[in-house]
């Protein structure tokens, strides 16, 4: 009676700590996984730009924790409103590389229509720009050449990332 007895306890003491290690594993597979879900963000591009109205100029911030390289900025149409509406086309050069917070002046040319607006009178129109809704879209890449696309919706005061989605190649 009593060996049974401590058969018996033997066993539940072997389901119990074969249940703890089951549980213990599966905590451990969980955990891993978030290791790399981390791992993966780290290398994910978020990048931003600014418009400093006492600083004419468009700027493109690198707020992630990657390097960025090969950002351009697609070119789009701006809605400006000074005492009348005026439709302009922004036009960007490429930026080769960024560093983690780092940020860069962007190489701006203004349009209306087809002729490019001097550099002297586009200047005057950062003020302007700052105030202004607008959507950019930047395409780039991490240091492991994984491509994305950004898509940035400014308001009336700040840029907001809208969506981060990598390229399918």
């Amino acid at each position: 009676m009593l060996s049974d007895i401590l058969l018996w306890g033997r066993e539940i003491l072997i389901v119990t700590l074969t249940l703890v290690l089951v549980l213990c594993l599966l905590k451990i597979q969980q955990l891993r996984r978030q290791i790399a879900r981390e791992s993966r963000k780290k290398l994910i591009p978020v990048v931003s730009m600014e418009i400093l109205p006492h600083k004419p100029g468009m700027f493109l911030k690198n707020q992630g924790h990657c390097y960025v390289k090969d950002l351009k900025v697609e070119d789009f149409r701006c809605e400006l409103d000074y005492d009348f509406k005026k439709t302009v086309m922004l036009k960007f050069d490429r930026v080769g590389f960024l560093k983690p917070q780092e940020a860069v002046r962007l190489d701006v040319r203004i349009f209306d229509g087809k002729h490019q607006i001097p550099t002297r009178e586009a200047e005057g129109l950062y003020a302007h720009l700052a105030r202004a809704r607008f959507e950019a879209t930047i395409n780039c890449a991490n240091i492991e050449n994984s491509k994305y696309t950004i898509t940035l919706s400014k308001d009336q005061e700040d840029f907001h990332i809208k969506q981060i989605l990598p390229q399918v190649e």
